[in-house]
């Protein structure tokens, strides 16, 4: 109730977050001399499996990255991919030791990012939540209310139109049809309908703000609920693209999703980015996963700065993608509108 479904509401009685210890992290002692092996590739562990030193009957138990349950048994448990099998601790050991991550970065980008069904016990930001002030409401430079009835507001939308799947193999075709966006009783509703239009199998729409509303850093909310929208097949999503495309072509110029939700992960909300080095057609992406009841209404938002994005729910700070020291153009784009 209080962690998954309705966290807005009962989330003080959730117990992963309220009862957690505040011990930093600490790589186990190995009982033995541990030996090198070869690095494989980027997210494997440079080292054989970690063996704790005993632990004297009746002691408490040690526990990692500042949360209660992430014991030893978690950083054993095997987090597989692609590159091989190591443990949570294997791989939080090779970001510290050969990217120079600090001890909650490392375990952020395992637990959070890359294996959070595997090793999600110790993600820091959700056993050591953070919570953000709501922005000073005299800062506002835009918003939509939708307060009139009918086509939404011309002088803040316009419309991506056609279909051929852009590039995600999508099977509708956009439009811009009040059939496909409208706003009534102050909501804005976008539709997807299944119907034969010129060659594809359904209809949805593809607002964007495009050269109407652009900005560079800043908080950006919206308040939304994915009703009759979870269906194997759907993928709703606010999300941001350049208006500048300065340094090329996708993913060059960078794209941040506000919010993703594919039909087949029922209940799990995405929120990440996209450059040249982190994206998911090399399997580098970087972002963030949290569980809610999405049929509710949250607000989901980011805080763009110059040095990181934040990702936050419902004023939670689920997420941080940060601008690595010296990073390139192809690591960190987003200092363009």
């Amino acid at each position: 109730v209080a962690n998954i479904e309705f966290p807005s509401v009962c989330g003080e009685c959730d117990p992963l977050r309220c009862n957690q210890s505040n011990q930093p992290f600490a790589t186990p002692v190995p009982s033995a001399p541990v030996s090198a092996a070869p690095v494989a590739a980027p997210g494997v562990a440079t080292s054989a499996p970690v063996t704790a030193s005993p632990v004297a009957p009746g002691a408490p138990t040690r526990t990692f990255c500042g949360c209660s349950l992430c014991t030893q048994d978690v950083l054993n448990t095997m987090a597989r991919d692609y590159n091989g099998n190591y443990t949570c601790g294997n791989r939080m050991d090779w970001f510290r030791n050969e990217l120079g991550f600090t001890e909650t970065q490392a375990c952020v980008e395992v637990a959070a990012v890359q294996f959070h069904f595997e090793c999600g016990a110790c993600n820091p930001i959700q056993c050591n939540p953070v919570y953000v002030e709501d922005p000073d409401p005299s800062t506002l430079v835009w918003s939509d209310e939708f307060d009139v009835d009918g086509s939404p507001d011309s002088t803040k939308w316009t419309y991506d139109i056609g279909g051929g799947g852009w590039g995600n193999g999508e099977f509708q075709y956009y439009t811009d049809r009040t059939d496909n966006a409208f706003v009534k009783d102050g909501i804005l509703n976008i539709r997807a309908v299944r119907e034969d239009f010129d060659q594809n199998s359904f209809t949805s729409a593809r607002m964007v703000s495009r050269n109407l509303g652009d900005w560079k850093y800043g908080r950006f909310q919206a308040r939304a609920r994915l009703q009759n929208c979870t269906a194997v097949g759907t993928w709703p999503a606010i999300w941001m693209l350049p208006t500048q495309w300065a340094y090329g072509g996708w993913p060059s110029s960078g794209e941040i999703d506000i919010l993703e939700h594919v039909g087949y992960d029922l209940g799990n909300i995405h929120g990440s980015v996209h450059t040249a080095a982190f994206n998911h057609l090399i399997g580098t992406q970087k972002g963030g996963t949290w569980t809610t009841a999405v049929e509710d209404w949250h607000v989901y938002e980011i805080i763009w700065s110059e040095e990181k994005i934040d990702f936050v729910f419902d004023g939670l700070k689920c997420y941080e993608f940060l601008k690595l020291a010296n990073a390139t153009d192809e690591e960190w784009q987003f200092d363009k509108d």
